[in-house]
């Protein structure tokens, strides 16, 4: 009976933990709280963490400029986004980016 009542109470902090993720990375509210801080504050909070933590960031900034770049010559955009799929495009182009794990 008491691993009934764990197992609930676990499978009940999964699901909020799930929930909390998936709410989290939903592009509006991502794009929602992008709007609400500006470029040079995001800019020097990121410049201010630990090394490995700004690798990590400039890691997936790469990832997506990457997918936009494909996205570009995929033809896979529409007049919202083609400026955004063009200009990561024109700074993929030609270049891999490795950034090492440290």
């Amino acid at each position: 009976m008491l691993t009934d009542i764990v197992k609930t109470k676990e499978e009940s902090v999964c699901d909020r933990v799930e929930r909390g993720l998936h709410d989290f990375f939903r592009a509006e509210r991502v794009a929602e709280e992008l709007r609400r801080i500006k470029p040079a504050v995001l800019i020097d909070a990121i410049s201010r963490e630990h090394r490995t933590n700004q690798q990590l960031i400039a890691g997936f900034i790469l990832e997506l400029l990457e997918h936009w770049s494909n996205e570009y010559e995929s033809g896979n955009y529409d007049l919202r986004n083609e400026a955004t799929c063009e200009m990561a495009h024109d700074v993929m182009y030609g270049r891999t980016p490795n950034l090492p794990y440290i």
